[in-house]
């Protein structure tokens, strides 16, 4: 498993790794550009295979161990924390959960692992924020538990289904809150119904009565079954520098 754009264009694709360095071929078993993941297989018998963990059980301030070729100097190791969960709107993806963590990411680190103290794969190296290009401080890892499920698809259909919902959701702030002249709201979310797509209807259809438009509204959802709302994440460090995925 890696990052789609570690072999997006590439007319060849191998795998190194060890000491002495050994090369093999690799071929592409399935890619999923939005989220960044792809499936690739080499043809080796005698690999120790990775033990995956449960990403889902991380928590913030857990040891993370960041894996890869930065720079292209070598294989290496960093060592850093989970520093948040679940980050997300940061325009890197069209589908971003990923785990923030302060272990060194360069570029030549994409599709590397991302290990817990006990060696489990836990992520996958994809992206920095950086005003420079190199590293701040402030690295993302898909979590494993997502990359085992596109895995799975690509591997058993060679594309990745996902449910549509259909709504776009936003975080309801002091200011839309007076836009909208709502009080007391402390926590919602906003709605928004995204709009099919076009598709050309005959003559007889559009006279029809079941043709009729229907109205399209935003709603503000305070709570679901009787839990509140939580705001959707937003980065708060977004103009102090780019989103920059390492190559």
């Amino acid at each position: 498993m890696t990052n789609n754009h570690v072999i997006e264009g590439a007319d060849e694709v191998k795998v190194a790794f060890g000491e002495p360095r050994r090369e093999l071929k690799a071929t592409i078993i399935g890619r999923d550009p939005k989220a960044d993941v792809a499936v690739i297989k080499i043809a080796a018998t005698d690999l120790a295979p990775a033990t995956l963990g449960d990403s889902d059980m991380l928590e913030i301030g857990d040891v993370v161990l960041a894996i890869g070729n930065p720079f292209g100097i070598g294989q290496s190791v960093t060592r850093g924390i989970v520093s948040a969960l679940s980050r997300g709107g940061l325009g890197i993806e069209t589908y971003e959960d990923f785990i923030q963590t302060d272990a060194a990411i360069n570029p030549g680190n994409s599709g590397g692992a991302l290990l817990d103290v006990e060696g489990r794969l836990i992520g996958l190296n994809t992206a920095i924020l950086s005003r420079s290009g190199g590293f701040n401080g402030v690295g993302f890892a898909i979590p494993i538990n997502q990359v085992r499920t596109i895995a799975e698809q690509l591997v058993k259909t060679g594309r990745v289904d996902r449910a549509f919902l259909g709504v776009q959701t936003q975080s309801l702030d002091a200011e839309i809150s007076a836009m909208l002249k709502l009080t007391k709201v402390r926590s919602s979310l906003m709605c928004s119904p995204i709009p099919p797509l076009k598709k050309p209807v005959s003559k007889a259809a559009t006279s029809s009565p079941k043709s009729t438009p229907r109205r399209s509204a935003t709603r503000v959802i305070c709570s679901l079954q009787s839990r509140a709302s939580s705001p959707v994440p937003k980065p708060k460090w977004n103009t102090y520098g780019t989103v920059n995925p390492p190559p």
